[in-house]
């Protein structure tokens, strides 16, 4: 029996995934990982033995090994800017995309990936207070979010008047409406907030 076999078996070979996916954290061996990469039936596994390769060229080979998530991770972690936007709008493991949103250094990569965000916790907190408009505009158009009272709140203080807007369309109460289009500060909020109250008359009476 090789390595694998002898040594990481109890635990990398356990059943629950979760086993498989902590040992991961103790193995170094790149033949070792690639291997788990390639053949281990949990995503999460194989996402977390991709995570710890770091030669670029084992990180090559798998980032053209096809369309699944170690895939994309593996061209996530190459460290071409381009190729991490691509491949943040088609990763599905939440755990690396929230890392993705909170750590990575160019903004349309973090942009991308806060796109596919599930937790509407963590979307609230991006929208309602990181520093650059354009990531706090992923969380507000991020379906996800749907929480009114945090969306009337956005409507009511972000600084940039597309953000506002983009909140307002997701607004359903016509009294909210009512309310945004008469004493919103912009002007085209209020616009917008009436545009939006027109919309869900037209549903309700369709």
């Amino acid at each position: 029996m090789g390595l694998f076999d002898n040594l990481f078996k109890p635990k990398i070979e356990h059943k629950d995934p979760n086993v498989r996916k902590k040992a991961i954290k103790k193995i170094d061996d790149p033949e070792i990982l690639v291997k788990i990469a390639k053949t281990d039936e949990n995503s999460e596994v194989r996402n977390a033995a991709v995570w710890k390769i770091n030669d670029e060229s084992v990180l090559t080979n798998l980032a053209g090994n096809g369309d699944d998530s170690v895939s994309k991770i593996a061209k996530w972690k190459l460290d071409d800017t381009n190729i991490r936007k691509d491949a943040a709008k088609e990763i599905n493991d939440q755990s690396f995309l929230i890392d993705i949103a909170e750590n990575d250094s160019d903004n349309w990569v973090r942009y991308n990936a806060i796109g596919n965000i599930t937790d509407e916790s963590f979307l609230i907190d991006i929208a309602k207070n990181d520093q650059d408009y354009i990531i706090r505009s992923s969380a507000i158009n991020n379906p996800n979010l749907k929480n009114q009272s945090v969306l009337m709140d956005i409507i009511k203080k972000d600084p940039e008047d597309s953000n506002r807007k983009n909140a307002v369309d997701k607004i359903t109460s016509k009294s909210d409406l009512a309310k945004i289009a008469k004493k919103n500060s912009m002007e085209g909020v209020r616009k917008r907030a009436n545009r939006r109250l027109n919309e869900v008359n037209v549903m309700k009476w369709g």
